[in-house]
């Protein structure tokens, strides 16, 4: 009887089960796509849409992941002041690198000071403010060239955390144009340090982690490694945005009435 009765149960768990898969709508679900189906309950992965276009109808970030843009389809997008290399989604940042390095060269400064910062992506401005902050304020540095500079008149540059270059070397669709050439003059300070007298620099073309070995350097088979701060490399300038900040742009609540579709596919789909 006790078989009966599980038998009855899992017949009726997958009639229901078939019937509910067959109520499925396969379609695309982004309101802003030019082909969204408002009876699709399963997004199929067909979903047209152009992001530059929204972006600069005024829609945030945040509210196009939510309507069901991949994230990964705003990478290599230009973007406030540099172009979009990452979007956190969970912490609500994007990662926006600029599209040159800073002019000149600078060394790291605070040689001998110790200064707590991390290795890790969207650390870069923590890491900024600790050094320009920290036990050598008015040292001319790497940091505080990057923290002081008004580039496109934004006021919130950073420099980078090694990881963060590495965001920027493996953005799709985008070159970052990080100088290519082996030479200390090449390289590329992080905000990372590495104990008191030496900080992470970072090599074009190196995608991983800081290496846990500071003397590992190799140029040519990338790695990355370690300098002395007293050294001078050159510096590139990033920023955060806030992917939920100035939301709601021209024909809200999806309309998509006010702009003209230019054959964008997903990338992601």
């Amino acid at each position: 009887m006790k078989h009966f009765f599980s038998l009855a149960a899992l017949f009726m768990l997958l009639a229901f089960s078939a019937q509910t898969h067959a109520q499925d709508v396969l379609g695309c679900t982004v309101i802003y796509a030019p082909n969204y189906n408002p009876e699709a309950t399963v997004n199929d992965g067909s979903c047209t849409y152009d992001v530059v276009q929204l972006l600069s109808d005024g829609y945030c970030i945040g509210e196009l992941v939510e309507a069901g843009i991949y994230w990964q389809d705003f990478q290599g997008v230009s973007y406030e002041g540099g172009v979009i290399v990452h979007v956190n989604v969970s912490g609500g940042q994007a990662l926006i690198c600029d599209e040159q390095d800073l002019s000149g060269t600078y060394e790291w400064g605070c040689y001998g000071s110790s200064t707590t910062t991390s290795c890790n992506s969207y650390n870069g401005y923590d890491n900024t403010i600790a050094i320009v902050t920290g036990q050598c304020p008015d040292y001319p540095s790497a940091a505080q060239a990057a923290y002081t500079s008004t580039k496109d008149g934004y006021t919130d540059w950073f420099l980078p955390s090694y990881s963060e270059y590495a965001l920027a070397e493996s953005c799709p669709n985008w070159d970052e144009g990080f100088s290519t050439s082996c030479g200390a003059s090449n390289y590329y300070w992080t905000s990372s340090a590495y104990g008191t007298n030496s900080a992470y620099q970072y090599v074009d073309g190196y995608t991983g982690s800081c290496s846990s070995s500071s003397s590992a350097f190799y140029c040519s088979g990338y790695v990355g490694g370690t300098s002395s701060k007293n050294n001078s490399r050159r510096v590139r300038l990033m920023r955060y945005v806030d992917i939920n900040a100035n939301c709601g742009g021209t024909g809200q609540g999806g309309a998509c009435a006010d702009w003209q579709y230019d054959g964008v596919t997903s990338q992601a789909a």
